[in-house]
C-alpha cells in the first residue's frame, strides 16, 4: 500500500510540474509572438506615429490570401491603419549598387500623402544619406513631384523612389487611395530614361535663367545635357550633346525638335558652351593608338543626341575608317569607349579606359579576358549586335554602359551615314 501511495504521489507531482511546464511554455510563447509581432510592426507606427494600430491586409509570403491585386514584387506586406488614417507598407528592392535588399517602410495616409518613409537595411556602401533622404517624401502623393535623386548615389536613391513608386502602385490599383496628379514639367523630365538613357543615371544639376529654362541637367561624365523649356505657348524637354546638336519632345513623348524657338535654341547653346566640353584631344590620341600614328583625322558633325562624344573620318594607309568615342556612367566612373568602324560600319577595333569598377564588388573579374573581350566587338554591325557581346557577368552596371555605348555609336553612325557626313 505504501508503495502505491508513493507512486501515486510521484505522478500527482510529475502531472503539477508538467502543468506549469506547460503554462509557462505557453506564456513564453505568447511573449516571444508578441515579440515578434511588434518587430514587426515597430517600424510602421516610426512612419505613422498617430497609428493606433495595424492589420495586415497583404503579405509577399501569401499574395492568394490577400484580396489586393496587382502588387508588385518590391512590397512585402501592406497592413492598414485600424482606425482608419491609412496605409503603411513594407518594401524590399534589390536596384541598389549590390544588389542585395534595401528594406524600406513608409506610410501614407487617407488622403494619399507620405506620413513618413525610412531605410531599414542598407548593404550599400555608397550612402545616399539614409536618414535624411527618406525625409525628403514626406507630404508627397504618387506624383513624388519634388522628389529628386541623391547625385553621385542614383542607383541606390533611384532604387528607393522606384520602391515607393511601386507601393503607390499597389495602393492604387486596388482603390485604396487617389493617384496624384503630374504636372507638365514632371512629366517632362520623367521622359529623360526613356529618350536619354545616358542621361538616366548620375546627373548634376544646372543653373538655368528660370523664365526660358526651367530646369537643367547635365551627365556627370560629360556626354550630354537635358532641359525643361518654356518654348512660347508649351513646355519642351530638350537634349543637348556637347557638339550643341538638339532634340526636342513634348510631355507625350513625341518629337518636336522642329518647334523649338530661337530664343530656346540660343539659351541652350550658352549653357551648353558653359557646362558641357569636348574631348577632342583624348579622342585623338585613342584613335591614333587604335590606327596609326600618322592617321588624317578630322572631326565629323555630331549630330545625334546621345552618348556619343566625338565622331571622326580617319584615313590611313590601310584606307579610311571613323571613330566614334562614346562615354557612359559605369558602376563608380565614366567608362570612355572607343571605336573604329570601316566604311560598312562594322566595327574594326573596340577599346575602353576600364571596365571594372570598385573591383570589390566583383569576384570573377579576375579571370576575364580583357583582350579577347574586346576582340568579341570586331565585325560587329548595328544589325548583328545583340547586346550580350558587351555582357560581363559579374559587372553587370558596366557592361550595361558598353552595350548602351556601343548602341549609340552604330546610331550615331547609320545618321551620318545617311545626312552623308561621314565625308564632311
Amino acid at each position: 500500500m505504501n508503495k502505491i501511495k508513493s507512486i501515486l504521489s510521484l505522478l500527482l507531482i510529475f502531472a503539477v510540474f508538467s502543468g506549469l511546464l506547460f503554462g509557462m511554455n505557453a506564456i513564453a510563447g505568447e511573449r516571444i509572438a508578441a515579440n515578434n509581432n511588434a518587430a514587426e510592426l515597430a517600424p510602421l507606427f516610426a512612419v505613422m506615429p498617430e497609428a493606433k494600430g495595424f492589420e495586415a491586409v497583404y503579405s509577399a509570403a501569401d499574395p492568394a490570401a490577400s484580396a489586393l491585386r496587382d502588387v508588385p514584387a518590391t512590397v512585402q506586406s501592406i497592413y492598414r491603419e485600424t482606425d482608419g488614417k491609412g496605409y503603411a507598407l513594407r518594401l524590399a528592392t534589390t536596384e541598389g549598387y549590390t544588389g542585395e535588399p534595401i528594406e524600406i517602410s513608409f506610410g501614407v495616409d487617407a488622403e494619399g500623402k507620405i506620413t513618413g518613409a525610412q531605410v531599414d537595411a542598407y548593404p550599400d556602401t555608397k550612402d545616399m544619406g539614409v536618414e535624411s533622404y527618406p525625409l525628403s517624401y514626406v507630404g508627397q502623393d504618387s506624383a513624388l513631384a519634388d522628389v529628386s535623386l541623391v547625385a553621385g548615389v542614383t542607383y541606390s536613391s533611384g532604387a528607393f523612389k522606384n520602391a515607393i513608386a511601386d507601393g503607390f502602385q499597389a495602393l492604387i490599383a486596388n482603390g485604396l487611395v487617389a493617384e496624384g496628379v503630374k504636372g507638365e514639367e514632371q512629366l517632362l523630365r520623367e521622359l529623360i530614361p526613356v529618350v536619354a538613357p545616358h542621361l538616366a543615371s548620375n546627373t548634376e544639376e544646372i543653373a538655368v535663367d528660370g523664365e526660358t529654362l526651367l530646369s537643367g541637367a547635365k551627365a556627370d561624365v560629360g556626354s550630354g545635357a537635358a532641359y525643361v523649356v518654356n518654348n512660347g505657348e508649351e513646355k519642351l524637354l530638350v537634349l543637348a550633346n556637347v557638339a550643341g546638336a538638339l532634340k526636342a519632345y513634348d510631355a507625350e513623348g513625341g518629337d518636336a525638335t522642329a518647334r523649338l524657338g530661337d530664343a530656346v535654341k540660343a539659351a541652350v547653346a550658352a549653357s551648353v558652351a558653359a557646362e558641357l566640353s569636348p574631348f577632342t584631344d583624348s579622342d585623338l590620341k585613342r584613335f591614333q593608338s587604335l590606327t596609326a600614328d600618322d592617321a588624317v583625322i578630322t572631326a565629323l558633325p555630331l549630330e545625334t543626341v546621345n552618348s556619343v562624344v566625338g565622331a571622326y573620318r580617319i584615313e590611313t594607309a590601310d584606307g579610311v575608317f571613323y571613330g566614334l568615342a562614346a562615354r557612359t556612367r559605369g558602376f563608380a566612373e565614366a567608362i570612355c569607349t572607343y571605336y573604329v568602324l570601316d566604311e560598312n560600319g562594322a566595327i574594326a577595333a573596340m577599346t575602353a579606359n576600364k571596365l571594372i569598377q570598385e573591383e570589390e564588388y566583383f569576384t570573377n573579374f579576375a579571370g576575364m579576358d580583357a583582350e579577347a573581350y574586346r576582340a568579341g566587338f570586331t565585325g560587329l554591325t548595328g544589325d548583328s549586335f545583340s547586346g550580350d557581346e558587351a555582357l560581363i557577368a559579374t559587372a553587370t552596371v558596366s557592361s550595361n554602359a558598353v552595350k548602351l555605348a556601343t548602341e549609340d555609336v552604330f546610331a550615331a553612325f547609320a545618321a551620318l551615314k545617311e545626312n552623308g557626313g561621314l565625308d564632311a
